[in-house]
């Protein structure tokens, strides 16, 4: 133990040289500025055996090692000239350490031990706390950097100890190791004090260690936690059995501080509580609530949707960006929800929270708005009154927040009732025209019930939305050849394509939310305007067989692999053409709940699923080779963003070079539009196959009219405004009313 305070007077070097104090405080130096030859020579030999070590950055982190466990005694050492005791009466002070050198500055030897100890903080505690400093704020900046693991390798001392989220805990342990030292510099001649000082610095830095946990290992946290109230009880055990000189005044001093910051404590928390209670918070016209298992991609996207078209002004509430107050979502459906919108998927009544928010907008009148999706089957009535064996209790209890399972029972059989109206997701739509028509029911299904009281709910309007939203869908069919002729003339040379299973409304709500997130920092980040977007799928499932090609003349393709992938034959026959082509950078993105082919896959099922006229076995095999990206749709905001971002820095941002001159190809060919004559919407209503009303027809023909027009107009611009064009017309087709 006193070899590791520098106390080296212990191996009697005073024998061999001289004895004075100043050589003394200087030989306690130097044993630093020798580990640092030492292990400097030991890295250039190893450096001999293996030449991939880098030297410095070992250097680094080992030297870092060593002046981190070593940092108190350095610092208590470079403190030595400063801590002096006073003499009986007025005779002076004398260092502490050094009987015989006295604290006066016309005294040579003290003179020669401060100017030494400055230079020693200068050369070592200090360019260590400042580097130490300096790696903590650029942590997160050089960890989302290529390069950071040679970071890692010089500064690991400070990191690798602690948890990622709390990779700046070395400092705060550094912080305490330089008050601690600092105490007694500080206050001198005074031990009662410096035992109270000592003991709040220790008391305060282990609440911050017991809040934060920030080692790796739990034993760990608890082995800190414990040794800190250790030594708290042995400064205070030595201070009762020691005759130490007390300054009442300092202690009352102390006392009176303590007393104030505990008053300013109490009344900063009746402030808040008060502030909480007359606070504005914000109000969600909508609430989404779902099954994270079977739509957490479909309400990601559905809120990203209402967000952009302004249907509402703080945006809908997805609990998936407020994880840490999972415990207020109850209140937050109590008092700051318009409606709570329940996107009925499979398994969304069988999850105790949904059935507690449903509960819950029952209870307070909140208006509850059904959207139903075809995987939907509604309880029966025996598995309503057996509610404890249909609903997964395992996972949470509601007891705690008051909700028993007869309230639920109650507020479910209202809920399944003719008195709550719903919406449907209408399967027959294709891509994302499917999510443009439920935006659209939504939006005139709000305009229809706003001025209605409480939790009541038109359910004869929903009905009429969703007829109308059908009869539309036959306009869209009979308006599809338009639609074809667009897409078969387009030049997709340069775009980046999403490809995603058109029958699998959880994969296009991840395309989709894919391509709103990236669709900007393609052009900003990569500065490339040859590289545009759009959704494949929405496009290719009108295309003829022979042009589905397509997508091998196209810069780069995300293949969102789902559920439904290994069956989807245009996405396999897509990524065949993709890696054939050896041309497009082709990007696989794994969502929740794909698993990935196994050899009886290849063997038996893939053939039948691709065109045996053109092949593409091995390429498919190829593309499951790829080291496939991570897309979590049930993740926070914050997270699906970083993930999305993981794409763009894999796209390649080079524009094609055309025939023998060498020019690129930024120039897009005109798009011829044929416009539908007039009669293919009063045929449908002489052959029966629609039932529309003259008002409908002429709105009908007067939307198609107005589109066409838009897209005729737009032809000599960019292909990412002609699919823009494209969409918004499918969109209109199909979802307008």
């Amino acid at each position: 133990m006193t070899v590791m305070s520098l106390e080296l007077e212990v191996l009697q070097l005073s024998c061999m040289f001289n004895a004075d104090p100043v050589s003394t405080y200087l030989r306690a130096i130097f044993p630093v500025f020798l580990a640092a030859a030492v292990i400097l020579v030991a890295l250039r030999i190893k450096k001999r055996k293996h030449r991939e070590i880098n030297v410095f950055l070992q250097f680094c982190n080992a030297m870092g090692s060593i002046l981190n466990i070593l940092l108190i005694s350095i610092l208590l050492m470079t403190f030595r000239p400063f801590l002096c005791y006073k003499h009986p009466g007025t005779a002076g002070a004398s260092l502490r350490n050094y009987p015989s050198v006295v604290c006066d500055l016309a005294h040579g030897d003290f003179l020669a031990m401060v100017v030494a100890g400055i230079l020693t903080f200068v050369l070592i505690p200090l360019p260590f706390l400042a580097l130490a400093v300096y790696s903590t704020c650029k942590y997160p900046q050089k960890m989302s950097q290529y390069g950071g693991e040679n970071f890692l390798k010089a500064t690991g001392f400070l990191f690798f100890r602690f948890t990622p989220s709390r990779y700046y805990y070395g400092l705060v342990s550094m912080t305490r190791s330089l008050l601690v030292c600092l105490v007694p510099v500080v206050i001198i001649d005074d031990g009662g004090f410096q035992v109270l000082c000592l003991t709040a610095i220790l008391i305060l830095f282990s609440q911050v260690q017991m809040y934060l946990h920030p080692w790796r290992s739990h034993k760990t946290n608890m082995m800190d936690g414990a040794q800190s109230v250790i030594l708290v009880l042995l400064l205070v055990g030595s201070g009762l059995t020691t005759q130490l000189d007390l300054d009442k005044r300092a202690v009352a001093t102390l006392g009176v501080v303590g007393f104030a910051l505990m008053l300013f404590l109490v009344l900063l928390t009746m402030m808040n509580t008060v502030h909480r209670i007359l606070q504005v918070h914000p109000f969600y016209p909508y609430f989404i609530c779902h099954h994270k298992a079977d739509a957490s991609a479909q309400a990601r996207y559905l809120k990203m949707l209402l967000d952009q078209r302004g249907l509402v002004g703080q945006g809908a509430f997805l609990d998936s960006d407020h994880l840490q107050d999972l415990d207020k979502l109850f209140d937050i459906v109590k008092t700051r929800v318009g409606i709570l919108m329940t996107y009925l998927t499979r398994g969304t009544l069988t999850r105790p929270w949904c059935c507690g928010e449903i509960t819950t907008a029952h209870r307070n009148n909140v208006k509850v708005m059904r959207v139903v999706t075809p995987s939907f089957i509604p309880p029966t009535d025996s598995e309503l009154a057996a509610l404890q064996d249909y609903v997964d209790f395992k996972s949470c209890s509601l007891v705690n927040y008051g909700i028993t399972i007869e309230d639920m029972q109650v507020a479910l059989s209202w809920f399944l009732s003719y008195n709550v109206g719903s919406v449907e997701l209408q399967e027959d739509l294709h891509g994302n025209a499917r999510f443009e028509a439920l935006l659209h029911s939504i939006g005139t299904y709000e305009k229809v019930n706003k001025d209605r009281p409480g939790h009541i709910m038109s359910n004869t309007s929903a009905k009429m939305i969703n007829s109308s939203s059908a009869k539309l869908a036959a306009v869209g069919t009979a308006m599809s050849a338009a639609v074809n002729n667009i897409v078969n003339e387009m030049n997709l040379d340069g775009c980046l394509l999403v490809s995603a299973d058109p029958a699998d409304s959880e994969a296009i709500a991840a395309a989709n939310i894919l391509v709103l997130k990236i669709r900007m920092e393609v052009f900003q980040t990569l500065q490339c305007e040859t590289i545009e977007l759009s959704s494949l799928d929405d496009c290719q499932n009108n295309l003829p067989v022979h042009r589905r090609p397509m997508a091998a003349r196209c810069a780069a393709i995300v293949v969102v692999m789902s559920r439904g992938t290994l069956n989807c034959r245009v996405q396999l026959q897509t990524i065949a053409e993709a890696v054939r082509a050896h041309t497009p950078t082709v990007i696989p993105m794994k969502t929740t709940g794909f698993l990935f082919p196994n050899e009886e896959y290849f063997r038996n099922i893939l053939p039948w699923r691709l065109d045996r006229r053109r092949g593409g076995r091995s390429h498919v095999t190829s593309f499951f080779r790829l080291i496939a990206l991570e897309f979590t749709p049930h993740a926070s905001d914050q997270t699906l963003t970083a993930q999305c971002t993981e794409v763009v820095s894999r796209l390649a941002c080079k524009p094609r070079k055309l025939g023998a001159t060498g020019a690129t190809d930024f120039e897009r060919p005109s798009i011829t539009v044929e416009m539908p004559p007039p009669p293919m919407l009063s045929t449908l209503e002489k052959d029966g196959s629609a039932d529309f009303s003259d008002a409908e027809f002429e709105l009908s023909s007067d939307i198609c009219a107005e589109a066409l027009e838009d897209l005729e107009n737009a032809k000599n611009q960019t292909s990412e405004e002609i699919l823009l064009h494209a969409q918004m017309l499918s969109n209109v087709l199909h979802s307008n009313v």
